[in-house]
């Protein structure tokens, strides 16, 4: 396989008073089919010290500029990582939705820079629309010409802390982190979304307020930001750069369509009372959960038109105008709870040493998630189906060996089950979408709690 890897995958062990955890991840990185330009980038890094692992995946768009973007989106959230204090963990821990707005917002005008020096190297000279913001190029001999520059990426980022007993993840676009346990021991009540308007809610408080709280094997840790979103369409349209500044011109949410003569068509309409309704069908599906494919463009009237396949992004810089904004969906999971129903059940069935809770935390890039079902996926890394033959190794006992240099078993063991994902991927990208298979980047991480 054509992959590129992290240097080495990362284990870490955290020991409180009340459990020891065993943690490790690997990643890679393949361009889906040979001749595509592989347009991804990610990074792992853990801070022992501190009981932190970071994660983050970033799919840049764009032929010219979406590498560029993702690049530079991966060097800066690294360094930012690297960096980080004792006291700025802690900091993140009490304030996540700002400090990761912040970061995000200086990521978007990093790649700003990025775009602009890439582009004065080659000798062209570039401008900031002051209408739109958008970046043009234009040769020193053309005066009156100039070409908008496009691209930008995604960017998901995950920060495991204290070993993975808090999970907080912040993201743009439509790179996926998905938790998982061979158990149904998760319930919403264990996660808190972080709204772009600054209130926090607990997911399915509303929804389930007089009900026993409804358990579930994993849990979605980011946010949906595709064009079908109604949280998406209500805050576009609320918001003061899709009203009027623009002369009434607003981003179109369309159903896309798999044939250039074909109409796209709008995916809301509003009645005369002002009700939001849906249309429920569109042209084709762009993954295996039968999600259909969805776009947002620039009016028609825009002068730089374009269209994008969500609503949030780091870059695309003239899409920003009409409400495509940087500010990441931020969310926190506790595992705390979670643990415990799971060492409950496991009393209330008679056990008397109570094995280890265990999770996956998968954070891919769509090229990944296109080709799975959530419940599909974790079957394969829990090794449920057994789709090579023998079962996945033990990775508690791997990683609670004695400990010697030459001995890396946990480190292989999570880079295999990690190949293997990808490479089961790719088959699987083959039959369902042939030659238009998309870049792939996973990172698989296993965490393990036992109660002490």
């Amino acid at each position: 396989m054509l992959s590129s890897v992290a240097p080495r995958p990362i284990n870490m062990t955290v020991k409180t008073t009340e459990m020891e955890v065993q943690a490790s991840a690997s990643g890679v990185s393949n361009p889906g089919r040979s001749g595509n330009v592989n347009q991804d980038a990610f990074f792992l890094l853990k801070d022992e010290p501190n009981q932190t692992m970071v994660f983050g995946v970033f799919d840049g768009h764009g032929r010219e500029t979406g590498k560029d973007a993702a690049w530079t989106a991966k060097a800066f959230f690294e360094a930012q990582f690297r960096a980080f204090t004792a006291e700025e963990y802690a900091q993140l821990e009490v304030n996540p939705e700002q400090m990761m707005t912040q970061m995000f917002s200086l990521c978007h005008l990093m790649i700003k820079s990025t775009f602009r020096s890439t582009y004065e190297h080659r000798g062209y000279i570039v401008e900031e629309d002051d209408e739109t913001g958008a970046l043009i190029r234009r040769e020193h001999d053309d005066p009156y010409g100039g070409v908008c520059i496009r691209g930008g990426t995604t960017a998901t980022i995950v920060v495991t802390l204290h070993g993975g007993a808090k999970i907080i993840t912040a993201n743009v676009g439509d790179s996926i982190a998905l938790l998982g346990c061979d158990e149904p021991i998760l319930s919403e009540q264990d996660m808190t979304t972080l709204d772009h308007d600054g209130t926090a809610k607990m997911l399915g408080h509303q929804k389930h307020r007089f009900r026993d709280e409804i358990k579930r094997n994993y849990l979605v840790l980011t946010g949906t930001h595709s064009a079908d979103s109604d949280h998406e369409y209500r805050r576009i349209r609320s918001s003061s750069s899709s009203d009027e500044t623009n002369n009434g011109s607003q981003l179109q949410f369309l159903y896309d369509s798999s044939n250039l003569d074909h109409h796209q068509f709008s995916i809301f309409e509003t009645t005369p009372g002002g009700v939001l309704q849906r249309n429920p069908r569109g042209a084709y599906f762009k993954n295996v959960r039968d999600e259909w494919a969805t776009i947002v463009t620039t009016p028609a009237d825009a002068p730089f038109p374009d269209s994008l396949a969500f609503t949030r992004s780091l870059g695309d810089f003239h899409m920003h105008a009409y409400g495509v904004c940087d500010k990441p969906t931020v969310r926190v999971v506790s595992l705390e709870d979670a643990i415990k129903r799971s060492t409950t059940n496991q009393s209330d069935a008679g056990l008397d040493i109570c094995p280890p809770v265990e999770f996956f935390l998968t954070v891919a890039s769509d090229g990944i998630w296109d080709n799975w079902k959530y419940d599909g996926l974790l079957k394969f890394v829990f090794q449920h189906e057994k789709p090579d033959g023998p079962s996945r190794p033990d990775l508690w006992a791997l990683m609670t060996m004695p400990a010697r240099e030459e001995d890396l078993s946990h480190h292989h063991a999570i880079h295999e089950l990690t190949e293997s994902l990808l490479s089961n991927t790719l088959t699987r990208a083959e039959h369902f979408f042939g030659d238009q298979a998309d870049n792939m980047t996973v990172i698989l991480s296993h965490l393990a709690f036992k109660l002490t």
